[in-house]
């Protein structure tokens, strides 16, 4: 295994000079690229979570032990793709109709991460938590905890917090219309309660450390919060008017300098793309907006400095996996395609100038990392 490794990182660094030949024409340049030595072949990706430090927190299936079972599995990966920490979280029968769905997820903080295992999706009553160092080192040993139904959290790395939006509350019998969102601060560990109505909010980072809300309040008006890292909150509320009924949401939404780009969704590839001037706050523009092709969605809005991309993806049904797509969005919003290394990218990840990706080529995932040479949408070209 070893040997193979030594190989295909002499076969990607062959890619990459290959690749810098062009880069003065191309709008994005490979600068790394690295082969990510999983323990197990997975089979499923389920998640990637970036740490404070660089490194990465995949967590995946794999094949299990037990015939006929996919095991949980997590794994550490620095931004070369060594391995720091393997662990089998759980085994689950995929296949078999009817059978539990395991959740795994990970908290980050301070200097440690939390990984959270639960056998049972729909319920998440129960759960083993394990706690690791960002340089792999356990802190302690994995502990198995109870809740109470609607007391587990769906947790989620945005920019540099973590928010914890409460699961389930929607199944109990005096359920609230309103729900509780957690958010912490993962350098200083600075923590606010959050009573949202929007279930399908949207939360995106800007370039000076703060966390934006985008929601349909409860008076089915569009409105953004801002918390900085020492909690302060700012709620600004606008005209009612971008929601054509119930079903219309935030998907995705972003920032440039003092301007949002924040995407309605109005069904199936359908959308509305809202230009917001946060000192101003009002909308400067909206326009019907749509993606790349027919059968892609807009999976995420991502910024890389100065530059607006679309993360489109479609299911790609013979495979059956969902495939991303990078677009850069000109000024004019013309689109243009980034090209990467390989046919499959399962995740993207955008921070300052560049861009990582996790992608696929048969059974070998890399993790590559890629910086622009253009920019597209500014604010001050709005």
């Amino acid at each position: 295994m070893k040997r193979f490794f030594l190989v295909l990182t002499f076969l990607t660094l062959c890619l990459m000079l290959c690749a810098s030949a062009s880069a003065d024409s191309a709008p994005m340049q490979l600068m790394r690229m690295n082969p990510l030595a999983f323990s197990k072949q997975p089979t499923r990706i389920e998640s990637v979570t970036p740490t404070p430090d660089g490194s990465f927190v995949i967590i995946y299936f794999a094949d299990s032990d037990t015939a006929g079972m996919q095991e949980m599995r997590l794994e550490l990966f620095d931004a070369a793709g060594a391995s720091l920490l393997s662990a089998a979280l759980g085994d689950a029968n995929l296949l078999e109709e009817g059978a539990l769905y395991p959740r795994g997820q990970v908290i980050l903080e301070k200097n440690r991460f939390v990984c959270e295992y639960y056998p049972d999706i729909t319920t998440m009553e129960v759960y083993k938590q394990r706690i690791y160092r960002y340089t792999g080192k356990q802190v302690q040993k994995p502990t198995t905890k109870k809740l109470n139904f609607g007391a587990a959290c769906y947790a989620e790395r945005v920019g540099d917090y973590m928010f914890r939006m409460q699961a389930h509350s929607e199944d109990e019998s005096d359920a609230s219309p309103y729900r509780t969102v957690k958010l912490s601060h993962i350098a200083s560990g600075k923590q606010k309660k959050l009573y949202l109505y929007d279930w399908s909010f949207c939360a995106f980072p800007d370039a000076d450390g703060n966390l934006l809300f985008a929601q349909q309040n409860e008076r089915g008006n569009l409105e953004i919060r801002q918390y900085s890292a020492s909690m302060q909150e700012t709620i600004v509320e606008l005209d009612s008017g971008y929601f054509d009924d119930n079903l219309s949401y935030v998907p995705s939404a972003a920032c440039i300098e003092s301007t949002a780009y924040l995407l309605i969704s109005q069904g199936f590839s359908k959308y509305t793309l809202l230009t917001y001037d946060r000192e101003a706050q009002k909308i400067t523009d909206s326009r019907a907006f749509s993606a790349a092709e027919d059968g892609y969605f807009i999976a995420d809005f991502k910024t890389a400095g100065s530059s607006l991309l679309s993360v489109d993806a479609h299911w790609n049904v013979p495979l059956q996996r969902r495939e991303l797509h990078i677009y850069l969005l000109g000024s004019d919003w013309t689109r243009t395609a980034l090209p990467l290394q390989h046919d499959f990218c399962l995740y993207v990840y955008a921070a300052q100038e560049s861009i990582t990706t996790v992608e696929a080529d048969g059974s070998t995932y890399f993790l590559c990392q890629y910086v622009l040479h253009t920019s597209g949408i500014s604010s001050g070209e709005m």
